[in-house]
């Protein structure tokens, strides 16, 4: 079963957000305690950035030395469709003020590719990045983002 609790009604706090979605988005197999607890032990990484925008955890890895740049990333969304868009633009936002300049999500199956095409939009648009999803051979979903110098506006 899958739970929204959409932002604009009720904010939840980070540990909600792992705990909902482990909970109601596990794909692995593993019970949810374990899930759990190897999201937690994940966010205590030194390289771990998390920040929550609405009801969106996003858990990124910044590369190192020539990497530096890089994030490699997930969001542990429970919230609506519409929020979730304008969250991501805001996360994009942070990347960019951290000095990320690509970002790299894998995300199972087709869930999030609407708000890849929609960020996809945006930054074509407003001319702040690029945006492209490709399968992988396990059918899963690796997206790509570029953000340039630009600057972001922060989405509402």
């Amino acid at each position: 079963m899958t739970v929204v609790i959409d932002s604009k009604e009720q904010q939840l706090e980070p540990a909600q957000i792992i705990m909902e979605f482990a909970e109601n988005y596990n794909n692995t197999g593993y019970p949810t305690e374990i899930v759990t607890a190897s999201i937690m032990k994940e966010i205590t990484l030194p390289s771990t950035d998390l920040v929550q925008f609405g009801n969106t955890a996003f858990i990124g890895h910044r590369g190192k030395g020539k990497n530096k740049d890089l994030m490699w990333g997930r969001a542990l969304n429970i919230d609506t469709a519409q929020n979730f868009i304008a969250s991501g633009l805001k996360y994009f936002n942070h990347l960019q003020k951290l000095g990320v300049r690509r970002y790299i999500a894998d995300y199972e199956g087709d869930i999030y590719d609407t708000a890849f095409k929609t960020w996809k939009r945006y930054t074509d648009k407003n001319g702040t990045g690029s945006v492209a999803v490709g399968r992988k051979a396990n059918g899963g979903s690796r997206a790509y983002v570029t953000i340039s110098d630009t600057p972001l506006e922060e989405a509402t």
